[in-house]
């Protein structure tokens, strides 16, 4: 038997709401532990506080590989957390996806870059999906961005295979998202740029925030959450307006920018 790995719970099939990869019906595997702590996670059961029914799921390889066929004919599959990057996952994450490459599918990984795992590195990564937590709303304005961890692997990973997100709820989180641009490294700031490596806004509605539960259930074979949705008035409003701020700014139009909406918020799943 294969070691295990600890996930925070069963995968599930949902609609991917970010990124490139936005409207596939994707099979998630959220890891257990994230190294991080912000304000608005949906995910504070990767804690390990014990205050957000953070009970683990554990699989070995041989089960996580006979679980996905249940999600057939979908191939797609997103590592998310918690953060998939820390070391713990690294063995068994590199063997689970080159085993699956070889049967078809495709891997996104989101991750905040702040924690380097060249076991990782060295699978057959489709997508990596690039979330730099900088000062925010979602993350209550708390700083989490290792600089050092960010530009080695935005130098390392190739341009084709990856997505710059940034969160945006207002100005002072475009101001915020600005000044995380001017400090990456020379290197990588010309590389974003001249390699025209996708830089995805994804706008956010504050309001989204007003009610927060961590107990979701399953409804019609997609995994919808317990926290208020915003209405798609309130989403609306918030997409345009950031889109507006956004389109205006001559530092972020150096990039190649994207304005897209969270899709899972809209309809209400995750």
């Amino acid at each position: 038997m294969s070691p295990g790995i600890k996930l925070a719970e069963p995968p599930f099939l949902s609609i991917q709401g970010e990124g490139q990869r936005i409207g596939r019906p994707t099979i998630f595997i959220r890891t257990y532990v994230c190294n991080l702590r912000c304000a608005h996670c949906d995910s504070k059961n990767t804690w390990g506080t014990g205050k957000f029914g953070d009970k683990t799921y554990e699989y070995s390889l041989e089960s996580l590989m006979e679980d996905m066929k249940k999600f057939s004919p979908v191939k797609e599959i997103c590592l998310t957390g918690g953060e998939p990057m820390l070391e713990g996952n690294g063995t068994f994450l590199n063997k689970f996806m080159w085993e699956m490459h070889d049967r078809g599918y495709e891997f996104t990984i989101e991750t905040a870059a702040t924690v380097y795992n060249r076991k990782i590195l060295k699978a057959p990564m489709n997508l990596w999906s690039i979330s730099p937590k900088y000062p925010c709303q979602m993350t209550g304005y708390v700083n989490w961005v290792n600089y050092p961890v960010l530009n080695d692997m935005l130098l390392k990973i190739k341009s084709d295979k990856m997505e710059l997100k940034l969160l945006i709820s207002n100005q002072r989180d475009i101001d915020n998202a600005k000044e995380m641009l001017n400090k990456l490294s020379p290197d990588v700031f010309t590389k974003l740029i001249k390699e025209r490596i996708p830089v995805i806004a994804q706008p956010d509605c504050e309001s989204n925030w007003t009610t927060e539960s961590y107990t979701p259930e399953l409804e019609q074979n997609f995994k919808t959450t317990a926290k208020e949705i915003p209405t798609t008035d309130q989403y609306m409003k918030t997409l345009r307006t950031v889109s507006r701020l956004m389109m205006d700014d001559p530092l972020l139009n150096q990039f190649n920018l994207t304005v897209l909406p969270q899709l899972h918020k809209l309809i209400g799943v995750v």
